[in-house]
């Protein structure tokens, strides 16, 4: 029951003077989307067959893949990153079980949605971080 993948992201925090930040990147994406200014792609359009739950063939990836680097990488800082992955859109729980039991759709719910998947977090130890003895900091080895 897999379905085709739309784009892959990373997702990158820190904080900064206090404040904690957050960008979101779309390093990877399928059928030939193109990212905007911002870095960042728009969901991919496709059609989801309401009678069947069946999401739209020929759309899509079976697999997505690419070397990244951080384009606003700065060793300073002390920073997380994480993997997020969607899927191309399918039909909601509440449509499945509708189509099982033979009800009418309830037309005030939303009847599609986009699975994701996340990886574990990576942590990237900043200057400022080390100087507190933190991890990697020489007199700790």
């Amino acid at each position: 029951m897999t379905v085709p993948l739309d784009r892959v992201q990373v997702i990158k925090g820190w904080v900064r003077d206090g404040s904690s930040e957050e960008k979101i990147y779309d390093i990877v994406y399928s059928d030939g989307g193109l990212p905007n200014s911002q870095g960042r792609c728009s969901d991919l359009e496709a059609s989801v067959d309401l009678e069947q739950c069946a999401p739209a063939k020929n759309k899509g990836a079976a697999a997505l893949s690419r070397v990244w680097r951080d384009p606003n990488y700065d060793p300073t800082l002390t920073a997380f990153y994480y993997l997020r992955v969607l899927e191309m859109p399918t039909c909601r729980w509440n449509h499945y079980d509708a189509l099982r039991l033979g009800r009418p759709l309830d037309s005030s719910q939303v009847i599609t949605h986009r699975e994701r998947a996340w990886s574990s977090p990576i942590w990237v130890s900043g200057a400022e971080w080390k100087s507190l003895g933190g991890y990697g900091n020489a007199s700790n080895n």
